[in-house]
């Protein structure tokens, strides 16, 4: 967020922040009773079309790392997929159970 405000690109902080829909989707594909993984590939999909690749890959080349916009955008993507899922896990939308020993 901190490179896309010193960039004079608020659009895309805007974009990449979590919304109603967002939720919506989560809900859904929880109930359809997919995976962990699936949940998370399915969320990295659809969150990878709102982030920027060049701005991803200067937000990681700020902490040292060194990559290309298209695996910066998929990281990112990530990134806000797990932040997505601690939030419905928050909203009760979500429990994670625990693994057997």
């Amino acid at each position: 967020m901190e490179v896309a405000r010193r960039k004079g690109r608020e659009d895309l902080i805007e974009k990449v922040l979590l919304k109603q829909e967002d939720f919506l989707f989560l809900s859904t594909m929880v109930g359809r009773g997919l995976s962990l993984l699936e949940v998370i590939s399915e969320l990295k999909s659809r969150l990878m079309e709102r982030v920027d690749g060049e701005v991803a890959r200067e937000a990681f080349n700020t902490i040292g790392l060194d990559v290309g916009s298209e695996l910066a955008r998929e990281r990112l993507a990530y990134i806000l997929a797990g932040w997505l899922l601690e939030a419905g896990k928050h909203w009760g939308i979500l429990t994670f159970k625990k693994l057997p020993l």
